[in-house]
């Protein structure tokens, strides 16, 4: 819908094990489609319709000015960067800094009406060509990861105690218990890309069909 953006977001990892050790190699791909901006008065939206274009228009907002923090190069480790004030900087932080490769792919249009739009994508895009990332291999030691795991565990379980003791007093611990939740199933899902198990019963199902 160019009334959204649309986010992919793919993350593989891979076991390795060699003379120093066993590791896990992980890496993120993320394809996102970027709605474009709405001016209220050509595009004559109300209603719910002006509201999406509004929410539209704040996200590309705020990842502006994202871009316009990190296109600074150096000079951005002493300022702030707003990743968090809004859903999709939050998303592509790993994206757009550090270790990464990032593409971007600007749609512009010859028509003189759009004009004032071309222009401000094109501005947009020369400011993402300013940014700076370096991609280097995501690695860590499987005994880093079970102890990661295991202090999710360890959150979830005090969550859910929390969520009893609350629940006691007699007061609402709905949104302790979907935390806890969504702890252990953020848990389950690290669990299928880190343990070896889970992989090699991959691999031995792939092999035998």
């Amino acid at each position: 819908s160019s009334r959204s953006h649309a986010l992919f977001i793919l993350r593989l990892a891979i076991p390795i094990e060699d003379g120093k050790g066993r590791r896990i190699r992980s890496s993120t791909l993320n394809l996102i489609d970027l709605a474009g901006s709405e001016r209220v008065k050509k595009s004559g939206a109300a209603g719910q319709r002006m509201r999406e274009g509004q929410n539209i228009n704040s996200s590309l907002s705020v990842l502006g000015q994202v871009i316009s923090k990190l296109a600074e190069g150096k000079s951005r480790q002493s300022k702030h960067v707003p990743f968090r004030q809004s859903k999709l900087t939050y998303l592509l932080m790993d994206a757009l800094s550090g270790n990464s490769r990032t593409l971007m792919v600007a749609a512009i249009s010859p028509a003189l009406s759009e004009a004032e739009e071309t222009l401000g994508t094109l501005r947009f895009a020369s400011s993402v060509k300013k940014i700076k990332t370096l991609a280097e291999p995501n690695e860590k030691e499987v005994a880093q990861n079970d102890l990661f795991l295991q202090t999710m565990r360890s959150e979830a379980e005090g969550l859910r105690a929390a969520a009893r003791q609350v629940a006691a007093e007699g007061v609402d611990a709905r949104r302790l218990r979907d935390e806890a939740d969504a702890m252990e199933h953020a848990v389950q899902c690290m669990q299928s890309r880190f343990d070896p198990t889970t992989w090699g019963e991959a691999r031995r199902k792939q092999a035998a069909s």
